[in-house]
């Protein structure tokens, strides 16, 4: 087996949701995600997840919902998800549907944006008071 690493450097957005659509899962064994962006941008082009039940995906995907969460460092769990998402296309497209769907739900960037500065302003005026 060839293993390798492919450094893209800087992309465009354009460029990463390209990468995005030619996957068929997103995998991320990652034990420290404080928000996890990359688990929800992958949702959101419809892609089921696989990564350990750490850090922010537990609140994020729910496992054999959107995606597939195995206990952190439990390789063979991993493996073997890897693994039923490649030879399940039925699951995969499931699993994903519902990301996608999940995805849709969470507020965008503006949105995230808009409640900061409205929720700034509110303490402002209160402190003018």
């Amino acid at each position: 087996m060839v293993e390798r690493v492919v450094v893209h450097g800087a992309l465009s957005t354009a460029e990463v949701g390209a990468l995005y659509e030619a996957c068929d899962a997103f995998v991320l064994p990652s034990m420290k995600e404080p928000y996890g962006t990359v688990y929800g941008e992958a949702m959101a082009f419809g892609l089921p997840v696989v990564g350990w039940q750490a850090g922010n995906l537990p609140y994020l995907a729910a496992h054999e919902r959107e995606g597939l969460l195995v206990p952190v460092g439990d390789v063979a769990r991993l493996s073997q998800a890897m693994r039923r998402l490649a030879e399940d296309p039925a699951l995969r497209e499931r699993l994903g549907e519902n990301a996608r769907q999940r995805a849709a739900t969470r507020p965008t960037w503006r949105d995230v944006a808009r409640l900061f500065f409205d929720h700034l302003r509110a303490v402002l005026e209160t402190d003018q008071r």
